[in-house]
């Protein structure tokens, strides 16, 4: 299976607010995906998907003076190119374990055009996210299933995450189930976490700032 998609269109914004001139900014881009799937046997199956995306980003600031020099109205650029990779297998092993596992990675190059007051510093910047599942659904009884498994990720910030997962379900009646899970989840630093850079301290005080320590949030 192949498809992709295509898009562009126009931001018109007015940056500060009401009363400031209007200005125009550019969104665009463009992906591809393709996925390839083969069955071995009834209940063993494995699939393979590639990805790649491409956006263009015009993101326009209005101009500022904090007692110095003015600085005029400005364009925020960024050209973003990921790449990504998934595999998954599912099959079944004996007539109690339904398992599942997988590999992924995704590669993100990231080209900032910054503008004076607001900047992602390195502008360039490349980052790589490894990823891996295994999940196994247990029968325990004719009506009883536990599914257990867990994610774990390493990414250029924080290094190894995990996320783990348990769950049990009882199917009371065919159309009746009680169910019932604990699962660690997490979010990983982004660029805007830890990357944004504002020259201006009055005008980042405005935006907000970044903080180079960033860690994950968690919740369970």
């Amino acid at each position: 299976k192949l498809q992709g998609d295509f898009f562009i269109g126009d931001n018109d914004t007015v940056p500060g607010g009401e009363g400031n001139p209007q200005a125009n900014g550019i969104s665009a881009g463009g992906n591809v995906l393709g996925r390839w799937s083969h069955t071995f046997a009834e209940n063993n199956q494995m699939q393979l998907q590639v990805y790649y995306d491409r956006e263009h980003l015009e993101a326009p600031f209005q101009g500022a003076n904090f007692g110095g020099p003015a600085i005029p109205p400005c364009t925020l650029g960024d050209d973003l190119d990921t790449a990504d990779v998934d595999f998954q297998h599912h099959f079944f092993l004996g007539e109690r374990n339904n398992f599942v596992w997988g590999l992924g990675y995704r590669f993100t190059h990231d080209d900032v055009q910054g503008a004076p007051l607001v900047t992602f510093l390195p502008e360039v910047q490349n980052h790589h996210l490894f990823s891996g599942f295994i999940q196994d659904e247990i029968k325990l009884l004719e009506t009883v299933y536990l599914t257990v498994g867990s994610k774990v990720e390493h990414n250029d910030y924080t290094g190894f995450e995990f996320e783990p997962s348990a769950r049990l379900q009882w199917n009371v009646t065919d159309n009746q189930m009680i169910w019932g899970a604990v699962s660690r989840s997490v979010r990983m630093p982004s660029r805007y976490d830890r990357d944004l850079f504002e020259p201006s301290p009055a005008y980042g005080a405005f935006l907000g700032a970044s903080n180079s320590t960033f860690k994950s949030e968690t919740v369970i």
